[in-house]
């Protein structure tokens, strides 16, 4: 009888798998890693509501830190109140009017993009055409009334003579807007969730109706013979600072009447 001795590393040998590098590698290109990868594909769902809520109060916020600034550094505000167009007159205070002109006309044009969606529904291919060269217009007018304030500093140019009329121009298209809105408004179906901010939004614009012709008032005659306890230059700028203050967050109050219009966003 013969007895063959094998060593315990031919045993293990045959006990482990072997293998040889090539394998190795390709079993390493195969492995799945998703376990431990983090699943990135989302999407982000971001309302209208949110963000003409969230430009109007940076806007207003910009605002604000422009008055203050004046105060501080330019103007006695004990004395006298600047307007938000007289700032932009100035170097420094040009540069937040114009960002906060800019950035208005952008979320103006995203505002006007949403209101389409509803009001093509009901109007006429005439209206359509008139809705879209008096949107258009609008947008276009921010960044131009801008210009027109800031060149108001320049003897120059002597733009003051027609800025009140530019002005003018551009409130009748902002108030022909409006006009045409309420009608849709009245014609489509709105939720009845909803109908509370219409209310609201007719007693919004009523109110910045009335405050808007107070403004215009003092704009004309508050530099005159005719200035008083109430028509003089301070008031003029409060009535100004509470136009702009209720214009902002006026997409925001329209968004409050239409059905929620949501842009979907993916991640990853």
């Amino acid at each position: 009888m013969e007895f063959h001795y094998k060593s315990s590393n031919q045993i293990q040998s045959k006990i482990r798998p072997s293998f040889d590098l090539k394998a190795k590698k390709n079993m390493a290109k195969s492995y799945d890693y998703s376990i431990i990868k983090p699943a990135f594909n989302k999407e982000i769902q971001i309302t209208g509501q949110t963000i003409f809520l969230v430009s109007g109060i940076l806007m207003e916020v910009i605002v604000v830190i422009n008055i203050i600034w004046s105060c501080v550094s330019t103007f006695d505000c004990s004395i006298f109140w600047p307007t938000v167009s007289y700032l932009a007159c100035f170097r420094g205070h040009d540069r937040l009017f114009n960002f906060t002109m800019a950035f208005y006309a952008f979320i103006t044009g995203l505002f006007f993009i949403t209101a389409h969606v509803h009001f093509f529904k009901i109007y006429t291919p005439r209206l359509k055409l008139f809705y879209t060269l008096l949107s258009a217009g609008i947008v276009l007018a921010f960044p131009f009334i801008s210009m027109i304030d800031e060149g108001n500093s320049s003897h120059v140019v002597p733009l003051e003579k027609i800025h009140y009329w530019i002005m003018i121009g551009f409130i009748c298209g902002v108030l022909a807007w409006i006009y045409m809105s309420l009608l849709c408004i009245n014609a489509i179906s709105i939720p009845k969730e909803n109908l509370i901010w219409k209310d609201f939004l007719l007693k919004y614009l009523a109110i910045g109706f009335a405050i808007l012709l107070v403004n215009l008032y003092e704009y004309k005659y508050a530099y005159t013979e005719q200035a008083n306890w109430f028509t003089n230059q301070n008031v003029e700028a409060a009535c100004e600072w509470m136009v702009i203050s209720m214009t902002v967050f006026l997409p925001f109050i329209y968004s409050l009447v239409f059905p929620s219009v949501r842009l979907r966003v993916k991640v990853g």
